[in-house]
């Protein structure tokens, strides 16, 4: 036999309804359907994390890559104008253009790459 514990359980009538009626849908028994639940709900909240972040990392990558391209452009338009910029301004010049996009592109309430948050 599995290795299992007895448990008696109070549930409010309106809960024990919709588990009765999920666990005929599912043609399963009461308790099935109620372990079914609890070792799902992990699972269901780690899916539904997943889908929310998604959209934002997906934001987060276009504005990443935004950024590298626009530096990259700007570096090499500057290079073949001659006036190619030192490490240093380099560094300021990248500083610059992630700050630009954390305060302009990145909606304030996400968090993403540091966005700042709106003053009230």
């Amino acid at each position: 036999m599995a290795d299992t514990t007895s448990l008696h359980l109070r549930l409010p009538k309106r809960l024990y309804k919709r588990l009765q009626q999920q666990a005929r849908r599912n043609n399963v028994s009461l308790n099935t359907e109620i372990v079914n639940q609890v070792e799902g709900s992990e699972a269901a909240t780690v899916k539904r994390v997943a889908e929310a972040m998604k959209p934002l990392v997906d934001d987060a990558t276009t504005i990443a890559i935004a950024v590298k391209m626009t530096t990259g452009v700007m570096m090499e338009t500057l290079a073949e104008l001659g006036q190619p910029l030192s490490p240093e301004l380099t560094e300021k010049v990248l500083a610059a253009v992630w700050d630009y996009a954390k305060k302009n592109l990145i909606p304030p309430a996400s968090g993403i790459l540091g966005g700042v948050p709106e003053q009230k």
